[in-house]
């Protein structure tokens, strides 16, 4: 499969991402990474809080189907008022009750408040802030099943990577299972010291958190 018949970038049309969050749905219906029944089941697209503090990314192919995608979660990626309204959009026309509380309006702590499943990095999350450490997360990655194992998603995250270094961040946070070490490692990603292995949130896998960081 020629990686040059696939392509990323950053996304901000309602239609793009909300083909991403249909996308989403169906990985995590099908990965079972939550309870089904905390799913949007009705509507059929996964978004959250998070979505409001991020720059979206999508994978295409050639003939403009999105067949991929992430974001990468940072206040100073947000997309105003424009991705305000478009998410406020898609969650008042999907009429869905367990949507309209993922995205309900509260306090976000970034890089995300699912940090909070690891106890030990709350103090290195202060210190950073401290520091004004400018950081962001790498969240969502999914690719659709029938095209994994070809490399595309090296493709999406090398774009978002370069992203971050573009608008200087300085620091490029993730969370994922421990078979996934590797995987990351390639980018360049490190297993971040004294935070150890913990179950993240409401996915019951044993995670871990990951760091990228760029020459200052």
């Amino acid at each position: 499969m020629a990686k040059d018949a696939w392509h990323a970038r950053s996304i901000e049309s309602r239609k793009d991402i909300s083909a991403l969050a249909r996308l989403r749905y169906e990985v995590w219906l099908k990965e079972r990474y939550v309870d089904p029944a905390t799913l949007p089941n009705k509507c059929r697209m996964e978004l959250d809080i998070a979505d409001f503090y991020s720059r979206h990314f999508g994978l295409f192919d050639n003939d403009g189907l999105l067949v991929g995608g992430g974001r990468l979660i940072h206040e100073e990626t947000i997309g105003g008022s424009e991705l305000i309204n478009l998410l406020n959009d898609i969650k008042r026309e999907a009429d869905d009750p367990i949507l309209s509380t993922r995205l309900a309006p509260r306090f976000f702590g970034l890089p995300s408040d699912l940090y909070g499943a690891f106890p030990k990095f709350i103090n290195e999350y202060k210190e950073m802030l401290e520091r004004n450490v400018k950081f962001a997360e790498i969240s969502r990655i999914v690719v659709m099943e029938e095209l994994r194992g070809h490399g595309l998603s090296d493709i999406l995250i090398s774009k978002m990577i370069d992203y971050a270094k573009r608008t200087g961040i300085n620091v490029l946070l993730l969370t994922c299972s421990t078979g996934m070490e590797t995987f990351y490692g390639r980018f360049g990603f490190e297993r971040y010291q004294g935070v150890p292995t913990d179950v993240y949130g409401d996915i019951k896998i044993q995670s871990i958190v990951m760091s990228l960081n760029f020459p200052t």
